[in-house]
């Protein structure tokens, strides 16, 4: 039985973390390993936007907007892999940064922004990371500007603009051990679990988890969690159908155009045949009429010959060899060739 409210949830998320400044910095602590100093001044919610990536569904954008000292958290909780998150994301992030207020240009005292994204969903697949040959990203990965060579952090160590990433999916099986593996644990099972686990010990994550417990949530918070809920199992299948008629679709389309390529293919591949059999056919008349003998090495040469180009030379040189063997000639590379002759002087 369901007892605790799924974090993923905006209604439940506001709830635990919006009224909780002090676990939102707990969480931002784990997730950058750098320390937030818990001066987390002023919250904003963000409003549920649009997901026009997703047509005629409306997806709500759980999370929250902080400040601890002079950096500016955004933090959100992403449930669908939709075109440009990633861009939208750091779009977002550098709005805030360049609308901050620069009291006689003293650009010096710009705090910097970091967007925080937890996906519902991997970003860099392990199986497309393999497929590339490239390096696989972890669970968390953190992104902000570096030397491009040696990829270090800028000498004065400030970072206008950082994205953390964290990719659900990838938590392994296991108990979790690290606050990272907790929180990510955490926004995975929540919402499935009938009692508070062991592998939680006390501390914000298991906190969090009580602040979720359905049993303390007023009717109208109730209620708006199950809307909540219900608008994201809606986007979500539409989502799924999108996919699956859009892979019918393409799959129709790979069809008729294989079939299409298939006949235009066949034809030049006949017509290319069709020049080799008569090229052929010249040669072994030329070789026949000229008395000459044809090794078996060289007939099973030109009759295993499939460049037209190669057949159409020897062809051509048929009307001037004496021999099987200058007939035969390879071209003499071009490096190795003597100079052409021209005027002295």
């Amino acid at each position: 039985m369901q007892r605790f409210a799924d974090l993923r949830n905006d209604v439940a998320f506001h709830r635990v973390f919006a009224r909780h400044p002090e676990l939102l910095g707990a969480m931002l602590d784990d997730l950058l390993a750098r320390g937030v100093d818990g001066l987390l001044n002023r919250v904003e919610l963000l409003a549920p936007e649009q997901a026009r990536e997703v047509p005629g569904a409306a997806l709500p954008i759980v999370g929250a907007r902080c400040r601890a000292g002079r950096t500016t958290f955004l933090l959100e909780v992403q449930l669908l892999r939709v075109e440009g998150f990633l861009q939208r994301a750091m779009h977002e992030a550098c709005r805030v940064y360049v609308e901050q207020p620069t009291p006689g240009g003293a650009y010096q005292d710009l705090g910097g922004v970091v967007a925080v994204s937890i996906c519902d969903f991997e970003l860099w697949p392990d199986r497309e990371q393999d497929a590339r040959r490239a390096p696989r990203v972890p669970m968390l990965s953190r992104w902000r500007l570096t030397e491009a060579a040696v990829h270090v952090p800028r000498a004065d160590d400030v970072a206008a603009v950082e994205h953390v990433v964290l990719e659900l999916p990838k938590l392994h099986g296991g108990p979790p051990e690290s606050g990272v593996e907790r929180w990510a644990w955490l926004f995975r099972n929540a919402g499935e679990l009938g009692e508070l686990p062991a592998v939680l010990p006390p501390g914000p994550c298991r906190r969090a988890l009580e602040l979720a417990d359905l049993g303390t949530f007023s009717a109208a918070e109730l209620e708006g969690y199950r809307r909540a809920r219900d608008a994201v199992a809606q986007t979500r299948q539409i989502a799924v159908d999108a996919e699956a008629r859009g892979r019918r679709e393409g799959l129709q389309a790979g069809r008729h155009e294989g079939v299409v390529q298939g006949k235009r293919d066949g034809l030049l591949e006949g017509e290319a045949k069709g020049r080799r059999e008569a090229l052929r056919s010249v040669l072994l008349l030329w070789i026949a009429e000229h008395e000459l003998v044809l090794p078996g090495a060289d007939r099973a040469r030109i009759e295993s010959e499939a460049r037209v180009d190669v057949l159409e030379r020897w062809a051509a040189r048929a009307m001037r060899a004496d021999s099987v063997e200058q007939l035969l000639a390879e071209p003499v590379p071009a490096s190795i060739a003597p100079p052409p002759m021209g005027p002295v002087g």
